[in-house]
């Protein structure tokens, strides 16, 4: 497991539905070789299980390693 460097967390408010206002979570990592960015995106709305995905741009790390919330797992 490889943690990823954090190089910008960026937090909104979003439109308020289900129960209330809730929050859109996006952290922006480097990947592991680099020369690329991983985007963790999570939208937190009461009353609804909170879901995240994580995407990476690189193809070469996008291959090789799975991806969580700050880190990648050697596949």
């Amino acid at each position: 497991m490889i943690k990823l460097k954090l190089i910008k967390e960026i937090i909104k408010d979003n439109e308020e539905w289900g129960e209330g206002p809730g929050e859109i979570i996006e952290e922006i990592y480097r990947c592991p070789c680099g020369n690329g960015l991983v985007l963790y995106r999570e939208e937190i709305v009461p009353d609804f299980f909170p879901m995240g995905k994580t995407h990476c741009g690189c193809k070469e790390c996008k291959e090789k390693y799975s991806f969580d919330r700050e880190k990648a797992i050697e596949q």
